[in-house]
């Protein structure tokens, strides 16, 4: 698995699904992005950054307006602090063009990060929901670089279209009561492979489920934890918003 070493305090995010109808969203956002980059070494946002993402081509050369407005937010942040991404379920196709552009790092989708002697596997999470066998089978499709490649160069309109499509789809999905409850949540047997797999850590952070905790478990007579993201939501009921900090001091949930 790849492997990523930080030092000092790092803060980690997810789940903020920037995008045109959630102003007071974006606006927190680049506030938390600018008091990151005070207090912060550095930050990684563990996908779903962007409710959907339909190419880097788009981003860069023709993005509409509240794009633009949050691509110049995170330049700004990199500029001054080291910036990592992870790909979420919403926007795994982020590539390493708007990376680039951005100054920022794209990482793999599972890594084990390392901070203060603190081993932790850190993904967006959505591959932790093995029970939704439909998601799964979706999810290992749509990761197929040439049907990637295909997507790319369909036109813009069409992009939009099928991601319209998918999101509608993905809402409706959402929408049935025992959702988030059963299928939609990740499981123990996919938590527990994972130490099984990798003795060495010592936690779990993700995102994807909207359901901010931290757990403890036991693995073969060894204790983890595993902390959940919060998702970020300011412009309707429930307003919420949230990230983890880590440093020399362990991990912190911080869930506004």
């Amino acid at each position: 698995m790849n492997k990523l070493s930080l030092t000092g305090t790092v803060y980690v995010a997810s789940d903020i699904h920037l995008g045109p109808a959630i102003p007071r969203t974006n606006q927190a956002f680049y506030e938390f992005l600018e008091m990151a980059a005070d207090r912060a070494d550095s930050l990684i946002l563990a996908g779903d950054i962007f409710n959907y993402w339909i190419g880097d081509d788009i981003a860069i050369r023709h993005p509409e307006s509240w794009l633009a407005e949050a691509l110049s937010h995170l330049q700004r942040f990199a500029a001054q602090k080291p910036l990592y991404l992870i790909r979420g379920n919403r926007d795994f196709l982020i590539g390493h063009d708007l990376a680039k552009q951005l100054g920022a790092q794209l990482l793999a989708d599972q890594i084990i990060l390392t901070v203060d002697r603190q081993r932790i596997y850190l993904s967006h999470g959505d591959e932790l929901c093995t029970d939704d066998k439909g998601f799964m089978l979706f999810r290992a499709w749509t990761r197929q670089a040439w049907l990637q490649q295909l997507f790319f160069k369909l036109p813009i309109t069409w992009r939009i279209a099928i991601a319209n499509q998918a999101r509608k789809k993905s809402k409706s999905k959402q929408a049935a009561p025992d959702y988030r409850h059963a299928k939609g949540d990740v499981t123990h047997a996919a938590v527990t492979q994972i130490f099984e797999q990798h003795p060495e850590l010592n936690g779990m952070i993700h995102g994807h489920t909207h359901k901010p905790q931290q757990h403890c478990l036991e693995v073969n007579g060894k204790a983890y934890w595993r902390l959940v993201l919060p998702d970020w939501e300011l412009d309707q009921s429930n307003p919420r918003q949230g990230y983890a900090i880590l440093n020399k001091n362990g991990v912190q949930l911080i869930n506004d």
